[in-house]
């Protein structure tokens, strides 16, 4: 992409430490750099005090206001606090409403998911999983299990896999299916890989290009989430999930059910159109749709048969 890179859409924090809880010194800092994975979510620069966020083809930095930061931390621990009753009875039927219209659509086969699996799987990720911070929120994780448990999928992708917080939810709805995380950063790759074998779970993580898995031989994704950016002018961008849409067109197969996370979130909402260009009828997809089941929003299409 002559130089560009594109982003796995993971972190929104605006501080970044290393597992060991210590901050990254200078020396490596330099070296991951050197390795062209700079400003990963567990290295960032000692200068810079914007968020970083885990890129699927280098590293880059995403602009935004104070004002905005704080409300993401804000979301972002209301996201880690237990659910009661009530909450969780309010969060499962929207989350019923939203894959009711999907449903209607033609989007997903009529399903209910089984709410009392999906309780014990968030209780084991608030245990089990370590997650520098995240944008795939407790009603999303719910959609995307919702989704996945529906679908059927017996060969999920989740492109921009970072540290496995929305990939876990794939796997644990379909534990019998062939789940794969892509993510071009091997430090974000290994802790994924970590934390899906501290879940149980079944699913592979691979550190690698996306248009590198385009180029492989291999069988066809049925279900397929995209979650990565790219840096345009300075600025964080959605647009590489178009590029990378059309990149994986033999990869998808002709039922598959495709997901972009952050369809909602405003500053992408011109990339967005652009996504819904490459999900449109003249490509396979007659109909598509998004759910503004948080503040990021997903986009939700069906490939149909030729």
């Amino acid at each position: 992409m002559d130089g560009q890179t594109s982003v796995s859409a993971r972190s929104r924090r605006t501080t970044r430490r290393l597992g060991t809880g210590r901050r990254a010194d200078a020396g490596e800092l330099a070296a991951t750099r050197s390795q062209g994975f700079a400003d990963h979510a567990d290295c960032r620069s000692a200068t810079d005090p914007r968020p970083t966020r885990a890129l699927a083809h280098g590293r880059t930095l995403r602009n935004r206001d104070r004002k905005d930061r704080r409300m993401k931390k804000t979301e972002s621990t209301k996201r880690l606090e237990e659910e009661n009753a009530d909450e969780r009875s309010r969060a499962e039927r929207l989350v019923e409403s939203c894959l009711r219209k999907a449903q209607g659509r033609g989007l997903v086969p009529s399903s209910r998911p089984d709410w009392t699996q999906f309780s014990k799987v968030l209780a084991a990720t608030r245990s089990e999983m370590r997650v520098d911070e995240s944008a795939i929120t407790t009603p999303m994780a719910r959609l995307f299990f919702a989704v996945a448990s529906a679908s059927e999928a017996s060969n999920i992708l989740v492109l921009g896999s970072f540290q496995g917080a929305a990939l876990v939810w794939f796997a644990a709805a379909r534990p019998t299916a062939e789940c794969l995380g892509v993510d071009i950063c091997p430090l974000a790759t290994q802790r994924a890989q970590a934390n899906i074998a501290a879940m149980g779970l079944s699913a592979k993580v691979r550190a690698m290009d996306g248009y590198a898995l385009a180029d492989e031989v291999g069988p066809q994704f049925d279900l397929v989430l995209v979650d990565v950016e790219s840096p345009v002018d300075g600025r964080a961008s959605k647009k590489i999930c178009a590029t990378m849409l059309r990149a994986l067109r033999r990869r998808i197969a002709a039922d598959a059910v495709v997901l972009v996370h952050d369809a909602c979130w405003a500053p992408f909402a011109n990339d967005m159109a652009l996504v819904r260009q490459e999900l449109d009828t003249a490509n396979g997809y007659p109909n598509t749709t998004s759910f503004a089941i948080d503040r990021y929003g997903v986009m939700l299409a069906r490939r149909c048969n030729p």
